[in-house]
């Protein structure tokens, strides 16, 4: 599948629209795998792509102009992911948005959160906001993006950020689209935000103990929240224990209507990450 091993390949044309003999650019059949490949906006010769060889999916380059030109990694390497598994055509988990400025996602722990990437220095700075999941980064001009944004009390939106003079600063517009009709609201009183929390687990389970060894394990807990009722001292409340589809997927820690429905009844909702899911790196990935 894409998200084991993928190999990206260049090659020109001629007048004729023969191909000319192709150049392999990265990638690994079953090692390494490519992603959210972008022709540069400034320059039409070099290309950016996503890639896991560091074990985690960070920004690659390369300048197709030069024959002897080597992929080189576009930033300081994060030990985040910036891009998930492509399960569909067309994602889009960063933009390069200008020949210095670029805007990515990486995944802090179970928080896709919007970073500013400064292209000739490959520095990385957050950009502070409340939208906890962040995907389909569009760019629109050099200063400009949109993306669709979740909160942990809203449901997600299209978002228009536009830069300010330094890394860090931004401005945000949500956008709402005419033919919105309106998702379930809740009043925020009684909204349960979630909390992302690592674990550590045996890897395999118990079951193999002769070999198992300690690894990390992602989850979110949404605790009971209602304003008109306290739990006893000392009382533990029921929990739902939550699991996505898969094989690889991730849930972020956002507005869940489902979850809400048990967390203003009592109930602590548990949603887990497990070994296999994606955005934690290669490893953590591999584990399915």
């Amino acid at each position: 599948m894409p998200w084991e091993g993928t190999t990206l390949w260049y090659s020109a044309f001629s007048a004729q629209n023969v191909s000319l003999e192709p150049i392999k650019v990265a990638g690994e059949h079953l090692r390494v795998s490519v992603n959210d490949v972008k022709w540069d906006i400034a320059n039409p010769e070099k290309l950016f792509y996503l890639t896991d060889k560091t074990g985690y999916v960070n920004l690659w380059s390369i300048d197709l102009s030069d024959p002897n030109a080597q992929p080189d990694i576009a930033m300081y390497p994060l030990a985040h992911d910036l891009g998930e598994p492509l399960w569909q055509l067309g994602p889009s988990w960063y933009a390069v948005i200008s020949a210095n400025d670029a805007l990515i996602a990486p995944n802090m722990d179970g928080e896709r959160t919007l970073c500013h990437l400064d292209l000739r220095k490959r520095r990385v700075t957050p950009i502070s906001s409340d939208y906890r999941d962040v995907s389909n980064i569009i760019r629109i001009n050099d200063k400009q993006a949109v993306f669709l944004g979740s909160k942990y009390d809203e449901s997600s939106k299209i978002v228009l950020v536009t830069l300010g003079a330094r890394g860090g600063d931004a401005t945000f517009q949500e956008i709402e689209p005419s033919t919105t009709r309106g998702g379930a609201k809740l009043a925020k009183a009684y909204i349960s935000k979630g909390e992302c929390i690592n674990l550590t687990v045996d890897f395999p389970p118990p079951a193999d103990q002769t070999h198992s060894k300690k690894v990390d394990l992602h989850v979110t807990l949404y605790p009971p929240t209602n304003p008109e009722y306290k739990a006893s001292d000392g009382e533990l409340p029921p929990t739902v224990v939550q699991v996505h589809g898969g094989p690889t997927s991730r849930s972020p820690p956002v507005f869940n209507i489902f979850y809400q429905y048990f967390t203003t009844r009592g109930f602590a909702v548990l949603d887990v990450d497990y070994g296999g899911s994606s955005g934690y790196g290669r490893e953590y990935q591999d584990r399915l």
